[in-house]
């Protein structure tokens, strides 16, 4: 497969999902680009470690149902060397318990890891043909299938969030948050725009689309194709609509006062004749034209089609309407063009992304980043005092960070609240809490807040499993301009996606220096010519590279039935006492054989805010022995990447 043929499968599977086909089917196209025979989609859930079956393709009833309660661990595959795929031997599926996936020797099983910016959201195990070879991991087929995969995680995911919400609630209001908050809120606009057509295509039941940008450079327009859906064709109308002056018939739509507006195939042909033989030409029976409009400045444009007749209701046009007001916030977060025409008081907080984007560049730790964004925002629109609030959505370390114009108390004030907790787990939109609000008491600093008379002004953004809440405390003669009040989500949006690359930057450079330790580790060890010597060097490096406080090596005497310990903690190396040695850790390590780790907080007693790491060490005769890294409280949890190069 050369590059031609990759970038013509992606669009096929596209153009499926598109056209109506169901998940399932998309899946086996997927599957039969890698030559399989069955296939098992696993997902995972927001705050769970597992990844459980949701789609099948090929398989037969009695595999489905023995499918039911296997999880695969996403420690188990985060252990794994990073590839494309992983072909899976009878150890691993007897450790993942997928042993019913094959039909006999002559087949084979292989797993492809579905990660979006280093997250593991999913994996595909695949059935193959044992005689069949595999794909070249550095091949254009397998990044091809690698990023097919990806799409078709989110688009599964956007599908089934949505519909366990309209299960709990009901109504097509609920599609409409679902999807300018889950789809729009992403800081590519390609991305957000592309998936944005493929959902609303399936969802009002048309066959195609595109997404034009409208940008302004030196006073002049022109016009982009976004992303494009559908049948050969389909720009060639748009195209000719522009050069027929559809942007100007628009704008003047727009200035005599007709609010939401959606142009179905009568009226754009009523207003240019010149278009109806090429509806007739590909066969289009379905048009809808909705432009995107940023204040009065026309930004984009949003185009369906369908070779059948297809009535829209009420809801449809809510949540056409929705949509293009979210992407018309989205693509003038991209460029300030269209945003020249704002009021004048947007003019500094407009300029803010500028500064973020150059504190990302220059900081080198996220906490740094986030408080001095925190603090150019707040000065920004006036307000007194602000917090922030940012983590995962799965349970783990939070981050709380505030800011005040005057000295109140310091800590004591500004501190997290079970309030906070939950407001950040459910709020999805900006929301405002004034002072007669029993949820103010819940706040941190309420006290303050109350005493001075202040407005509570929320601002959530989420990020895959990361969420950043902001807190903005306002006086009762701040007036927010509504520049402002549109750009702050974006901008707080903004924090957030930097704060990701902030991280990803300090785990790369901290991959890369630990490299360099590892390399030198693994010299001096052979150099070491007695076991003694060799423990002490091991214990040693492996404390320094993963930059814990103690990390203890343990040895079994296969002979004398013993097991013997070195320690060290800093401050030299020396023999291990037999408390250490009886860790719960150490010992799973050594029976289970895989990496175990103690989570920060988790159970009880002085010992539940250690974070320990267990690595049972292996040889040619089976597990040798085992390796316990240890912080003490308040030293973090284990990256990622740690684990690996603990292993």
């Amino acid at each position: 497969m050369d590059f031609k043929d990759a970038v013509d499968f992606y669009r096929e599977v596209l153009r499926r999902y598109s056209e109506g086909f169901s998940l399932e089917e998309v899946l086996g196209s997927v599957v039969d680009a890698v030559g399989g025979e069955r296939a098992v989609l696993f997902s995972r859930r927001p705050s769970s470690s597992l990844l459980e079956p949701r789609l099948t393709w090929n398989l037969l009833q009695r595999e489905r149902e023995a499918l039911r309660g296997r999880f695969l661990p996403v420690e188990w595959i985060s252990r794994q060397p990073a590839r494309r795929f992983l072909s899976l031997d009878s150890r691993a599926l007897s450790e993942l318990g997928l042993e019913g996936l094959t039909r006999g020797a002559e087949e084979k099983l292989i797993l492809f890891p579905i990660r979006s910016h280093a997250y593991l959201r999913a994996a595909l195990v695949v059935s193959v043909p044992r005689q069949r070879p595999l794909p070249d991991p550095q091949s254009f087929q397998a990044a091809a299938i690698s990023v097919v995969l990806e799409k078709l995680v989110e688009m599964f995911s956007a599908e089934e969030r949505m519909e366990e919400v309209r299960e709990k609630a009901g109504g097509p209001e609920v599609e409409l948050g679902i999807l300018s908050d889950y789809l729009i809120a992403r800081a590519d606009v390609v991305q957000a725009a592309s998936l944005s057509l493929d959902l609303l295509i399936k969802m009002l039941n048309m066959e195609g689309g595109t997404i034009h940008r409208v940008r302004y450079v030196g006073g002049e327009r022109s016009t982009a194709l976004v992303a494009s859906r559908g049948w050969g064709g389909m720009p060639d109308i748009i195209e000719h609509l522009f050069e027929e002056g559809l942007l100007d018939y628009l704008q003047e739509i727009r200035s005599s006062g007709e609010g939401e507006l959606s142009l179905d195939a009568g009226r754009i042909s009523e207003a240019f004749p010149a278009v109806k033989p090429y509806f007739h030409a590909h066969q289009v029976k379905s048009f809808l034209l909705t432009p995107i409009f940023r204040d009065e400045g026309l930004v984009g444009l949003l185009t369906l089609f369908g070779r059948n007749y297809t009535a829209m209701n009420r809801e449809d046009m809510e949540l056409l309407a929705r949509v293009t007001h979210r992407l018309g916030d989205l693509f003038a977060g991209e460029e300030l063009g269209p945003a020249a025409s704002r009021p004048a008081g947007g003019a500094g907080i407009s300029s803010l992304a500028e500064d973020f984007m150059r504190l990302a560049r220059m900081s080198p730790e996220v906490r740094d980043f986030v408080s001095s964004c925190l603090r150019l925002l707040s000065l920004e629109i006036s307000s007194r005092m602000s917090f922030a609030y940012a983590g995962r959505e799965e349970e783990g370390k939070r981050d709380f960070l505030w800011f005040s114009d005057a000295v109140y108390g310091g800590e004591k004030l500004f501190r997290t609240t079970p309030g906070l907790e939950r407001t950040a787990a459910s709020l999805r939109r900006m929301a405002v809490v004034r002072p007669d609000n029993p949820a103010m008491r819940e706040m941190p600093a309420a006290e303050q807040a109350l005493a001075e008379g202040l407005t509570l002004l929320l601002v959530p953004a989420r990020q895959e499993d990361r969420f950043l809440l902001c807190g903005f405390y306002l006086g009762s003669d701040a007036r927010l301009t509504r520049a402002e009040i549109e750009s702050l989500p974006l901008l707080v949006r903004l924090i957030l996606s930097l704060s990701e690359g902030i991280m990803e930057r300090m785990l790369a450079d901290g991959y890369r220096r630990a490299l360099e330790r590892l390399a030198e580790l693994e010299g001096e060890l052979s150099a070491c010519e007695e076991l003694d010597c060799a423990l002490r060097v091991l214990a040693r490096g492996s404390r320094g590279l993963l930059e814990c406080d103690r990390a203890l090596v343990v040895v079994m005497d296969r002979e004398g039935g013993a097991f013997r310990g070195i320690l060290d903690t800093g401050n030299g190396v020396e023999e291990a006492d037999v408390s250490l040695l009886a860790r719960k850790e150490l010992v799973e390590a050594l029976e289970r054989g895989c990496l175990v780790q103690s989570g920060e907080g988790r159970g009880a007693g002085p010992e539940a805010d250690f974070q320990r790491l267990a690595i049972p060490l292996s040889g040619r005769k089976g597990i040798l022995g085992a390796l316990l890294l240890e912080r003490l409280p308040g030293g973090g949890e284990f990256m990622e990447y740690q684990k690996r190069l603990a292993y």
